[in-house]
């Protein structure tokens, strides 16, 4: 209900659009894996961030697109009546060269048949970036052959994006959704750390990296040290006093983006760094563990 997301692309971010996700969970322990996928015909790929071996997520290509997930609290759905012929998100990542394919792709298989959510959910998030763009994709399964049954948000160029656990779309939030979740004040947080950055690449005065002056250059925007600070935000509450708390969240009003309570925590954060000349070492991507 608590897991939120980010994107920070073109000249709000100082170098490569930016990327990355809180993974919010229960307090019980938890392995984090990480595998490299190594297909014979297509993209290499890595997934990670599964409570079980086929549970996890592509989240970064070679082809330089990174993809966060997270659910949407809706109402129960009747599954798609048939045997759904429906494009796995690893044949996605494995197929698609850059974001607009992948979007496109995966929009054509949710239009007829729905999608098959993480641990059997009925709705979905996703934002995806690549090195020229970003986009939020979101769907339920309520209905079928019908392009209604998702939205998609973007592209986004030149600017930053936030979103948690609700919908975005009016038309699937009045069809489908079930409540916003925590996940909605942490959004609002991080919109509020973002925006504070987003234009200063537009009008600081700031040294040229290069002597070479012909070499365009847009001054700082949103570095990747900053990008990772929002994501270590705790609020008016230090952590100490965080684990003897439920996370409630009027309790530290709109000012927390990690959790540190008896029933849940903020277990890990997943950054991409999307840099145009190192997408065959899978660009940059961060993950860090607990408090």
């Amino acid at each position: 209900m608590t897991c939120s997301a980010a994107l920070a692309t073109g000249l709000t971010s100082f170098r490569g659009n930016l990327l990355a996700q809180s993974h919010d969970t229960g307090h019980f322990w938890e392995t984090l894996r990480i595998q490299l996928v190594i297909p014979e015909k297509g993209n290499r790929y890595l997934k990670t961030c599964g409570p079980g071996p086929d549970n996890l997520i592509p989240i970064l290509s070679e082809k330089g697109i990174g993809i966060v997930g997270f659910a949407r609290p809706s109402r129960e759905f009747p599954a798609y009546p048939g045997t759904p012929q429906r494009i796995t998100e690893d044949e996605l990542i494995m197929t698609s060269n850059n974001a607009r394919e992948y979007i496109d792709t995966w929009a054509e298989s949710m239009t007829q048949y729905g999608i098959s959510g993480f641990m059997g959910e009925s709705s979905i998030g996703r934002m995806i970036v690549d090195l020229k763009e970003g986009y939020l994709l979101e769907g339920a399964n309520w209905v079928y052959g019908d392009p209604a049954n998702h939205a998609i948000h973007g592209p986004m160029t030149d600017q930053v994006f936030a979103c948690g656990n609700f919908f975005v779309n009016s038309s699937l939030k009045g069809k489908a959704e079930a409540g916003i979740g925590a996940g909605y004040n942490r959004a609002k947080r991080i919109w509020e750390l973002l925006i504070d950055r987003q234009y200063d690449c537009c009008v600081m005065e700031t040294p040229h990296p290069s002597e070479d002056a012909t070499i365009p250059y847009f001054g700082a925007g949103i570095t990747l040290p900053y990008f990772m600070s929002i994501f270590r935000d705790h609020g008016n509450l230090p952590p100490a006093e965080n684990r003897i708390s439920h996370y409630v969240p009027e309790e530290r009003g709109q000012e927390a983006v990690c959790i540190h309570g008896l029933n849940y925590y903020t277990k890990c954060a997943t950054i991409c760094n999307i840099v145009e000349d190192h997408t065959d070492l899978f660009s940059c991507l961060w993950i860090t563990f607990g408090q």
